[in-house]
């Protein structure tokens, strides 16, 4: 913005503290109470954490984690959220990919949203996108795995 011109307006209430994420495409906000996650490019509200009472924020430079401090002197150490931020399917093949989390990631499948047990597609993976070939109906679901 080096001319200083308006691009969106994020509706957070009474927001004390922001600060964006290591790669620019969130945005969080802390008002004395909550922590709002932000998408930069559509001002969308990904998710809230009501009860985090937080009063100064930073993100880490690599962006995998935020920390905030809370009315009793405490701090929390948290991963970044992570979010699917795009499924595609083409000829058979399901493509993924995510933003967040701890850098460390499981994908897994099922065929039935309500049962059945996740299945593990590959390996443990660092990377943020995933394709899976698929012959029937699948459900997906991106594991934010602690680091060793």
């Amino acid at each position: 913005m080096s001319d200083g011109r308006q691009v969106r307006v994020i509706p957070s209430i009474n927001c004390t503290v922001v600060k964006f994420s290591a790669d620019g495409k969130l945005l969080l906000t802390a008002n004395l109470g909550p922590i709002n996650v932000w998408r930069v490019s559509t001002g969308q509200l990904l998710c809230s954490y009501p009860s985090a009472n937080a009063l100064p924020l930073a993100v880490a430079p690599n962006g995998r984690y935020f920390a905030y401090g809370q009315f009793d002197g405490s701090v929390v150490l948290a991963y970044m959220p992570l979010w699917i931020e795009g499924i595609t399917q083409t000829n058979g093949e399901v493509n993924l990919r995510w933003q967040g989390g701890s850098g460390r990631y499981q994908v897994q499948a099922r065929s039935d949203l309500i049962g059945g047990l996740w299945q593990n597609l590959g390996p443990v993976t660092t990377n943020t996108f995933f394709t899976h070939t698929c012959l029937s109906p699948m459900f997906y679901r991106v594991q934010s795995l602690p680091n060793p």
